[in-house]
């Protein structure tokens, strides 16, 4: 929007001091300064307008209107009037084959002389001016008005639409027009904004910016420019909203003072920032389109946003992904998400990047410049371009900006807290983080290194990534909500169990505070040897007899664990086995009460297929199926036929001795009872499976197992060049030969494994 004080005020106050041009209606078009429009700028025409409508052009001279202290003669007004119209009828003959002649009318009040000053010009008292417009008869069709609009290619077109009479032009581009207008009725300025609406590829665009001004339509709040009315005509929108006297564009704000806006000044226009937001996002409006060229700055700094044009609902589709990525390129403060085509599934982290980008810019006067290359290792602290900036300036808006949304300020609010109260290095007045980025990123968690202050010990902060809800009370109930369940885990206690010492809420955001383990997944360690190399039956029975021993304390404890997974499992270096966080849930809750578990292909068939509620036989089945994928790297069923079969005809699972010869017998019979197909055949609890493995003798290594790589280390890599091969002799070269025809023989004769990586969630 152009800069608004720019506007001059005494245009305005001759278009009032005119009330029969705001009388006339909608067929006419007034156009003030006619002769301006050409190219001149004569002093005996500044008071000169010309109406164009059905009935004929009408060249009105207003100066008798004006008051002044010398008051030019008529006979001199009326000689400058016919000499205007003598310029305009010759600019326009030369385009215009079917103009009526002139009518020349010397404007004065009512009561006041009467009568034709000369043969073509007459006085008129204003009052009657409208309706002498109006009963004239019709001598111009509306294409032949639009094409002397366009003739005359004015700056300024007043025209009438519905109550609003347009005064001024204030913008202008391929999308949309604003204008400067008076409410003729309350005699009010407003803003109107006009949008055609084109029946081309560009429509959607438009009708997304009439939708953002029906949103923008049910905000009231004084830091928001209010919208007060949507007028739908026929081949265009007009919004209407509040005029603000003597504001200017924070653009232009900060042009005006570039570098040397006062820290108090740019904290308050943050604050009406942040309240403005904060109002929007508890109606569950998303700007999206945040800059400063959609923010006011009025006479005394107070801060409105404006230019709802690309807001949304969660859930509102607004504008293809390629449209909204082209619309969001344009503006630089837009957030990085936009650049990958998540126009749609953006969240009010948008609207806190672009609120740290401005405030970067309001303290330096300079744009921060990492964020239009996409390099976070630009950034540049405002406190080295500013002496004197309060210390957490810099980690406000540090957290602002991060690419990662995740890492972000939730909501507006934490930051505007954070603004209001200073940041801290703490996490919940007590962690310190020891890494500024994650250790470790999970499907729905963030794991940093931290450190307690108060006992000095190593802890995992594990941040819980929840998707914000616009309505702020709403959010922090669902976060109290994921808490709430976790809480118990802090009174369980067992070495196989990963030690939970508490829950908190900090910036809006939920972390659980664990002890550090040192180690990997299972599901790490799978991926890094998903082709070769895994657990001997001896190490993965060692395995299950640790797992074992803390699912029956968990059962005993009166909880399940519903969600067995290669992920939630850790192993040390030193091979002890750590069952990580969960949600315990009560063994009591029926199926209707409990959540199907997230990851399906550790599921009993039972969960999908008769709906029961999980127990601890599908716990049994999970753990099975974890077992059975560490000792042949295959799943125990087919996956896609496993959903459709019922319990009357179940498939038969895999034999682990075809894909391993050296696991025994025992073994396998039963790793098999608990991946069993029927829940009747399947083992009955884990302490029953706890007994059978710890009465297992320690099974033999298998003569080729050596040549397995080990899945906790590394084998030394020797390099090809150093081996002595002329030394090698044709029986070393035979036993090497039939070892390889030996290990890669069950991969030839047995289907491919099941991709054990892939995963599939429930939406």
């Amino acid at each position: 929007m152009a800069e608004l004080r720019t506007i001059q005020r005494t245009e305005i106050r001759d278009f009032t001091r005119y009330p029969f041009l705001l009388w006339l209606n909608d067929q006419f078009s007034v156009i003030p300064y006619p002769i301006r429009s050409l190219g001149f700028n004569p002093s005996g025409h500044d008071h000169c307008v010309l109406v164009v409508g059905p009935t004929g052009l009408f060249l009105i001279s207003c100066h008798l209107l004006v008051p002044r202290t010398q008051q030019p003669h008529y006979q001199e007004l009326t000689e400058d009037l016919e000499r205007a119209a003598e310029m305009l009828w010759g600019y326009l003959s030369r385009y215009c084959n079917f103009l009526p002649p002139f009518e020349l009318i010397m404007a004065v009040q009512d009561g006041n002389i009467q009568g034709f000053a000369t043969q073509r010009v007459h006085f008129m008292g204003q009052s009657k001016i409208r309706t002498w417009l109006a009963e004239r008869p019709v001598l111009l069709s509306e294409e032949q008005i639009h094409f002397i609009l366009r003739t005359l290619n004015a700056e300024q077109r007043f025209e009438r639409i519905d109550r609003y009479q347009i005064i001024h032009e204030l913008q202008r581009d391929p999308h949309q027009s604003t204008y400067l207008a008076i409410h003729t009725v309350e005699g009010r300025q407003v803003i109107l904004k006009q949008i055609p609406l084109p029946r081309n590829a560009q429509a959607e665009v438009h009708t997304a910016v009439i939708r953002g001004a029906k949103l923008a339509k049910e905000l009231h709040h004084e830091n928001i420019v209010q919208v007060e009315k949507i007028l739908t005509l026929e081949n265009r929108v007009l919004v209407v909203t509040e005029w603000c006297e003597g504001s200017v564009t924070l653009r232009q704000y900060l042009r005006e003072h570039p570098g040397s806006i006062p820290l108090s000044t740019a904290i308050q226009l943050m604050r009406d920032l942040c309240q403005a937001l904060m109002y929007a996002h508890a109606q569950g409006v998303i700007h999206r389109n945040l800059s400063p060229d959609n923010m006011l700055v009025t006479a005394d700094h107070r801060l409105k946003v404006f230019n709802f044009d690309l807001a949304k609902k969660p859930g509102m589709h607004t504008l293809k992904t390629s449209e909204m990525q082209r619309l969001t390129e344009e503006n630089p403060y837009a957030a990085p998400e936009y650049i990958f085509g998540g126009g749609h599934q953006v969240d009010q982290r948008v609207d806190v990047f672009s609120v740290g980008i401005i405030f970067y810019e309001l303290l330096t006067g300079r744009p921060q410049m990492h964020y239009m290359h996409y390099d976070e290792s630009r950034w540049v602290p405002p406190s080295r371009l500013i002496s004197g900036l309060p210390a957490y300036m810099d980690s406000l808006i540090a957290k602002a900006i991060r690419f990662d949304p995740n890492q972000r300020y939730t909501t507006i609010h934490a930051f505007y807290n954070a603004l209001e109260k200073g940041t801290s290095d703490l996490v919940g007045a007590r962690y310190r983080l020891l890494d500024p980025e994650y250790h470790k990123q999970t499907e729905n968690s963030l794991i940093f290194r931290a450190e307690d202050t108060h006992t000095h010990q190593r802890v995992a902060l594990k941040k819980l990534l929840i998707p914000p809800i616009t309505d702020y009370q709403t959010h922090r109930a669902l976060l109290q909500e994921r808490l709430e369940p976790l809480k118990p885990l802090r009174h369980l206690s067992h070495p196989s169990l990963v030690a939970v010492y508490d829950t908190l809420l900090d910036d809006d955001d939920a972390y659980v505070v664990m002890e550090w383990l040192e180690g990997r997944t299972l599901r790490e360690i799978q991926q890094s040897h998903a082709t070769r190399g895994t657990y001997s039956p001896e190490a993965v029975r060692q395995m299950a007899v640790q797992l074992a021993a803390v699912l029956r304390f968990i059962h005993g404890e009166g909880y399940f664990h519903g969600d067995i997974k290669p992920e939630n499992i850790m192993v040390s270096p030193s091979g002890k086995v750590t069952l990580l966080d969960f949600e315990p849930r009560p063994k009591q809750l029926d199926a209707a009460q409990e959540a199907v578990p997230l990851t399906i292909r550790y599921m009993a068939p039972e969960l999908f297929n008769s709906g029961e509620a999980p127990n601890e036989q599908t716990d049994l089945f999970a753990l099975g199926v974890v077992l059975f994928e560490l000792l042949t790297h295959h799943y125990p069923y087919d996956l896609a036929p496993l959903r459709e079969a019922s319990l009357e005809a179940p498939p038969a699972p895999r034999s682990i001795r075809v894909l391993r010869p050296e696991v025994p017998e025992d073994f396998e019979r039963l790793l098999l009872k608990m991946v069993a197909f029927r829940p009747n055949e399947r083992l009955r609890s884990f302490a029953q499976l706890l007994d059978q493995l710890e009465g297992e003798q320690a099974f033999e290594q298998h003569p080729f197992e050596a040549l397995r790589m080990p899945l906790m280390s590394e084998l030394p890599q020797t390099p090809v060049a150093r081996i002595p091969w002329p030394k090698l002799s044709a029986l070393t070269v035979a036993v090497f030969l039939g070892c390889y025809l030996l290990w890669t023989l069950p991969a030839r004769i047995l289907p491919p494994p099941i991709p054990i990586l892939e995963e599939t969630t429930y939406e």
